[in-house]
């Protein structure tokens, strides 16, 4: 799909036809509590949705964040799976609650949860936390849950809950209430008879697209499997590589493996998933999956599985989404495909750089917006920032990560605005999302996947915020550690999701 384009130095710029949220309600919180309630909502299988909590607590006590859906507030009927990486220490958890963040007091946490009922009718929640945000021990914690019971109609309310006295959401605390419009979705898939493959086809999809697949992958077989998402027919899996990071209970592993196993599954078990899918400037598909396997019981855990090919596309026209093993799509197998808005704005360096900025924009404490960095890096490479309102201090911002190359597994503190990092030479594409908190704090979480297209693939986590405070967001400015370290090639697009 191609966008129309002015021109204007480096910078192309359009407007864009729609946007991708709509917002259902918001709450401030004017008056200390320990809870809020939402209801009145009517969400089904079909809707996706997105709660994003700003919290602040300062009544002495540190607190976890609990989500509880349709009155349901019995903490055994939940469970959950955490990464939590603070500094360069990292570990997993697994809890029999609903836990969605962590809280201590005297810092805030803005947690960016996905929120969806599966068509088997179990509720599952992907939470991506920035904790203790706007200081220098900023940490980075993703809490996947599901009920272990079943919501067999509509979801109609949430609860967020400290499940203590005292109350830990203190004035300033924001929440609000997205789901994605309708018109964006583009294929929508029920599995009614056990099968191995089901074609997403009739795409026309290139560079300038960006797009969501979320679903529900039952496997009906007495052996663990996974679901592939292969692009244009191609299923050889050599053509193809993945790097992960699992957390189950208490241990974390990584991996690198020729192959697209992108949605595991274990034997006679549902896995809840979601996933970007883009073709980058130079043809390569990369896929970028965060999945709760084993939902609805005690074992579930966390994946995070990012993909590429290596060979080139030049438009994405056909998504094959195979088992791993024969008839292994059990029925009830649900996938959905959303398609992203076009870009705002679009940026291509034609001459290597040091930094690019994306101007005239008017974010404010109810947006929610999206860059997305396709960057080849230039000389040595480096560090890569992201910078808001022309503040180019380093200092003011500090950024929590956790990278993955091959079997090791690493977490770093830094006090800069880091979103990846970039070898001369090489490609690397970064996803960042950005937020306004209520507070006037600047958040931004951001996934990598470097050197894609090739046998090295490394992936990784970026959570960031700005010490000082904005009113709204007119300026977002990449830049490279090292001079001219973005390379000619490189393409930038910024959404506004709302």
């Amino acid at each position: 799909m191609s966008i129309p384009q002015v021109n204007i130095g480096i910078i192309q710029q359009q407007i864009a036809p729609n946007v991708f949220l709509q917002l259902d309600d918001e709450i401030p919180v004017l008056v200390a509590t320990d809870d809020v309630t939402i209801t009145g909502l009517s969400y089904d299988e079909n809707d996706n949705i997105k709660l994003v909590t700003d919290l602040t607590n300062t009544s002495g006590t540190n607190t976890s964040p609990l989500l509880y859906v349709n009155g349901n507030e019995v903490d055994s009927n939940y469970y959950s799976q955490r990464i939590l990486v603070e500094a360069a220490i990292e570990s997993g958890t697994r809890q029999n609650s609903p836990i969605v963040g962590l809280l201590d007091n005297g810092t805030k946490a803005l947690l960016e949860i996905d929120i969806k009922k599966t068509s088997d009718d179990i509720v599952t929640y992907q939470s991506q936390g920035t904790i203790k945000y706007g200081g220098n021990d900023i940490g980075l914690v993703d809490y996947y849950s599901s009920t272990t019971f079943t919501v067999p109609g509509n979801i109609t309310s949430l609860k967020l809950d400290t499940n203590t006295a005292g109350g830990k959401f203190s004035s300033g605390s924001y929440i609000w209430l997205y789901s994605v419009i309708d018109n964006r979705e583009v294929a929508n898939i029920d599995v009614l008879i056990t099968a191995t493959q089901v074609d997403i086809s009739g795409l026309n999809f290139d560079e300038n697209d960006l797009f969501e697949i979320e679903g529900t992958y039952i496997n009906p077989t007495g052996n663990s499997s996974a679901l592939q998402l292969f692009v244009n027919n191609d299923l050889t899996l050599t053509n193809y590589w993945r790097q992960r990071i699992q957390a189950s209970a208490g241990t974390l592993s990584a991996a690198r493996n020729n192959e697209l196993r992108i949605i595991p599954s274990t034997a006679g078990t549902t896995s809840k998933f979601r996933a970007d899918i883009k073709l980058t400037k130079d043809g390569k598909y990369v896929v970028m999956a965060d999945t709760i396997r084993n939902i609805g019981g005690s074992s579930l855990d966390l994946h995070f599985r990012y993909a590429t090919k290596i060979t080139n596309e030049s438009s994405i026209n056909i998504i094959n989404c195979v088992s791993q093993i024969t008839n292994g799509l059990g029925s009830g197998t649900k996938i959905q495909l959303w398609e992203k808005p076009e870009a705002n704005q679009k940026a291509e360096i034609l001459v290597a750089t040091t930094q690019i900025d994306i101007t005239s924009l008017n974010v404010g404490k109810g947006n929610e917006v999206e860059l997305v960095s396709d960057i080849v890096g230039n000389g040595a490479g480096g560090d890569l920032y992201l910078f808001v309102n022309n503040d180019l201090t380093l200092t003011n911002y500090d950024t929590q990560d956790v990278v993955a190359t091959s079997t090791t597994i690493a977490g770093t503190r830094n006090n800069e605005p880091k979103i990846g990092f970039i070898s001369g030479g090489i490609r690397g594409l970064f996803i960042s999302t950005i937020k306004l908190a209520n507070s006037g704090l600047t958040n931004i979480q951001s996934k990598e996947i470097r050197e894609y297209g090739g046998s090295g693939i490394r992936i990784g986590k970026y959570y960031s915020s700005k010490t000082a405070t904005v009113v709204t967001i007119t300026q977002l400015t990449v830049q490279s550690s090292s001079v001219n370290g973005l390379g000619v090639g490189s393409e930038f697009y910024y959404r506004e999701l709302i």
